[in-house]
Order: structure tokens, then C-alpha cells, then sequence
């Protein structure tokens, strides 16, 4: 990294090291702190306020009185989970397992811990049938609460 103090803006040769030439960029991050050729703080103040904004968006939600665990729900879609996965295998050139697979087996080893546990709340919630194999589904008015997590985990049981 070369940083340039001058005032005057003097176009650099291509530097070589270990006969490979090295690349000029405009910016570069370094300990966190976004470092601009004219050593300005516009790139790194705009990432800054760009994650400030993120996490005053869920504020906002906060005080306006939403529940927590809908708020942990904003930062688990799905899809956009997938759009990493997908950025991830093609990084680093092998496949991953799909978000949905993950979340199938993280959901039946949570449903596993839950029926083991007989002093968790949720307990109730996976009775078994009187054939002693399946559980009773869960009555679901809404699509919302069919796709939540308790429905789910009782029909990956089942399945």
C-alpha cells in the first residue's frame, strides 16, 4: 500500500514485487477503516452511516413496539440467505448445502431437544398419535403461522 501525503496528485509507475505488478486501486480496507487515495473520509463515513441505517431500521421497529422475535425473523428470510449460499460455492468453488436443507435438519434436531426436554414450554405442542409414530398437526389458521416453526418441525417429524 503505498498512501501519497503530497498535494498534488502524481501518477505512479505500476510497482513490481517478486516480479508480479501490483494494482493501484482508489480504496482499501484496512482494520475496519476504509482508506481512499485522496485520504478522504467520504467511503469510509458512507459504509458507516450504510450500517447505521440497517440497525436503525430495526430500532425504529423496536419503539414502535414489534416483538423481538419478529425482529430476529427479518434477518432469517430465506431467500435472502440463499442469494449467500449461492455467492459462497461460487467463492469458493464447491457446492454448499441449500438453506433449505439446512433448515430441515437444524428444525428436527430442535424438535428432537424439545420433546426430550419436559420442562420446555413448547413440549405441549408435540403430542403424539395413539399409533405412537406420528405427532398431531398443529391447527393453522393462517399461512403465516402454517410455515412458523412449531407446524413445520411437526411435519418434518411426520415425514
Amino acid at each position: 500500500m503505498i498512501v501519497d501525503f503530497r498535494r498534488q496528485h502524481v501518477d505512479q509507475h505500476s510497482s513490481i514485487i517478486h516480479n508480479a505488478e501490483v494494482e493501484q486501486v482508489s480504496s482499501y480496507k484496512f482494520l475496519g477503516v476504509h482508506i481512499s487515495e485522496d485520504l478522504s473520509w467520504t467511503l469510509h463515513t458512507d459504509t458507516v452511516v450504510k450500517k447505521a441505517r440497517q440497525n436503525n431500521f430495526l430500532m425504529k421497529l423496536r419503539k414502535f413496539g414489534m416483538n423481538t422475535s419478529i425482529l430476529t425473523n427479518f434477518y432469517r428470510a430465506k431467500k435472502a440467505l440463499q442469494r449467500v449460499v449461492r455467492a459462497g460455492e461460487d467463492i469458493t468453488g464447491s457446492s454448499l448445502p441449500s438453506i433449505q436443507d439446512i433448515y430441515r435438519s437444524r428444525s428436527l434436531r430442535k424438535a428432537h431437544s424439545i420433546i426430550k426436554d419436559p420442562t420446555h414450554p413448547a413440549q405441549g405442542l408435540f403430542c403424539l398419535l395413539p399409533s405412537g409414530r406420528r405427532y398431531r398437526s398443529l391447527p393453522a389458521r393462517t399461512k403465516r403461522f402454517k410455515d412458523s416453526c412449531f407446524p413445520q418441525a411437526v411435519r418434518l417429524l411426520n415425514s
